[in-house]
């Protein structure tokens, strides 16, 4: 029977079997030596971090069920090595954590097969090769690992197989420098001079030597000792695109919703291992584009692509109504869904071209208003924090504002905010006088809504996203923006003066198709993104 790290092995050279890649080319595409990845592909070593197989599976061309299969493989793998008791692994050569560089990713692209209904997005930009770090694959297992990282060694090969392609050199860290390197500042040195050669790495260590010598106390600059980055391995949204994810108001729970109308709970209390409820959400038949937890958490609202309001009941969180509510009026799919502050009013943006208002406090809703205001779609409707204006974004270069004030008679806002690019996401900041609008060029505007009745554009546009920015939301203290975009990536922007914006950090990666979706835990620093690569990721943004 074969062992763990065999059947590891197994799964990974099956990969790389069917990309036709060789272990030379692969170990370019993530940075690794190709011995290192012939000892993966073999199982005769395991990495303490599941980051390194993910890459090389994705560079393979791995789907979000093949990469979940290789990460229960991985951890099978590494519960039965020596070291996982919680005694020190043996360490393997300090570069054989495969990469650190973001892997090219499959040729095929996620969001090439648009649905019914669904407008025709453009084109997701070709993979290009870059030298960024690709954290957001790091899986770490601290029970498992008693040192720096390093690599857990699988049992020695049988006698007679044929030996591993001879390791690249690679100078290591002197022994009396390893109390210094506890200190990220200096690791972060390391990590860079591993990179340029043994020269630097004497260098290097001299100059650590000599700052440890003198105590001198190695400062590191604001937020890089807690960067944002994942919790654990992504999660799978079902058989299709992952549209939407949401947190309650609690933070208890976390719904998702998919392209084939699944709507599924999870279970967040314990925010590093989510748990999925064991039932769907049912009513939908197709794509349920965007949900959101009314403001008491006793309500899930979603929409979908037949253009149909829906309404779940979970007041009772061990047996919440399975069945939902439908609201019919929409004559096309309904993109997006957003409750105002005070729980009472839902408002939903369809392809139709409208806005509709419902009241949701009556024993059976109905419809207050239906707004119009432009001859596109709308793919984005927000209100703001005191629920006096709503704002509303979709295929066009109009900014659309109405005052909600009294919800049977909403009042378009004039004079009119043109846009350098159609505006498909809006989100309203936690006091309700910013306006974050992500725009088909890949950026992102912010508006002074102070006078609703004369906003004006605040600082430059935030920019480095390469297409379409499709979703958009504060964190709760309003001092952190986040925006999901076609070219697959999460980016985290300093908001804190709106007036001067800033991006913060490296753009967050791992999905391997279109972010669908962010959205923030109401009160902490948890974010959640939903992709066209089937899963769903969560993100701490500290």
């Amino acid at each position: 029977m074969a062992s763990p790290s065999e059947e590891l092995g197994e799964l990974l050279a099956a990969l790389k079997k069917r990309s036709g890649h060789n272990y030379e080319w692969l170990g370019r595409k993530v940075n690794a030596s190709k011995s290192t990845v012939h000892r993966y592909c073999t199982g005769r070593s395991v990495p303490s971090e599941f980051g390194p197989l993910e890459r090389i599976a994705r560079t393979c061309g791995a789907d979000s069920v093949e990469i979940a299969q290789l990460f229960r493989a991985w951890e099978r793998a590494t519960a039965a090595l020596p070291g996982a008791d919680g005694a020190a692994p043996t360490r393997a050569s300090s570069r054989e954590q495969a990469g650190g560089s973001r892997t090219a990713e499959s040729s095929r692209d996620p969001g090439s097969d648009a649905g019914a209904g669904a407008p025709a997005p453009a084109p997701a930009p070709a993979d290009q090769e870059s030298g960024e770090d690709l954290g957001s694959a790091q899986i770490r297992r601290p029970a498992e690992i008693a040192g720096n990282g390093g690599e857990l060694a699988a049992p020695a090969p049988a006698p007679g197989t044929e030996p591993d392609p001879e390791p690249d050199p690679e100078p290591s860290p002197p022994a009396e420098l390893l109390p210094a390197l506890r200190s990220p500042a200096v690791a972060a040195v390391f990590r860079l001079a591993r990179r340029r050669g043994r020269r630097v790495v004497v260098l290097g260590a001299v100059v650590a030597l000599l700052l440890g010598a003198v105590g001198i106390a190695l400062a590191v600059a604001p937020g890089d000792e807690a960067r944002a980055g994942p919790l654990g391995p992504p999660l799978a949204s079902g058989a299709n695109w992952a549209l939407s994810a949401v947190f309650s108001p609690d933070e208890q729970l976390m719904a998702t919703s998919n392209r084939t109308g699944e709507v599924r709970l999870w279970d967040v209390s314990d925010r590093g291992v989510p748990r999925r409820l064991p039932l769907v959400l049912t009513g939908p038949l197709d794509g349920v584009t965007s949900i959101v937890f009314s403001p008491d958490g006793r309500m899930l609202a979603g929409g979908d692509w037949r253009g149909t309001v829906w309404l779940w009941d979970v007041t009772d969180r061990s047996r919440p109504a399975v069945a939902g509510r439908s609201l019919a009026g929409h004559t096309g799919p309904v993109w997006s869904v957003a409750f105002s502050a005070d729980g009472l009013t839902l408002a939903s943006g369809s392809d139709d071209r409208t806005v509709r208002l419902w009241d949701i406090a009556s024993a059976e809703p109905t419809q207050l208003a239906q707004l119009t205001g432009d001859t596109a779609y709308i793919t984005s409707v927000a209100f703001s924090a005191d629920d006096r204006i709503l704002a509303a974004g979709g295929n066009s270069r109009v900014l659309l504002l109405w005052e909600v004030t009294d919800r049977t008679a909403p009042r378009r806002l004039r004079p009119e905010v043109s846009l350098p690019a159609p505006g498909y996401a809006v989100a309203f900041s936690p006091e309700g006088r910013t306006l974050a609008v992500g725009d088909g060029d890949g950026a992102v505007q912010l508006l002074d809504l102070t006078d609703p009745k004369a906003p004006r554009l605040l600082g430059r546009p935030l920019t480095g996203h390469t297409n379409r920015v499709w979703t958009v939301a504060f964190a709760p203290d309003g001092r952190t923006l986040a925006s999901g975009s076609f070219d697959r990536t999460v980016r985290l922007w300093d908001v804190a003066d709106p007036a001067r914006p800033a991006p913060r950090g490296r753009p967050l990666e791992g999905h391997g198709g279109w972010v669908l979706s962010v959205r923030f835990a109401p009160d902490s620093d948890l974010l959640a993104s939903a992709g066209a690569d089937r899963t769903v990721r969560l993100w701490s943004t500290p």
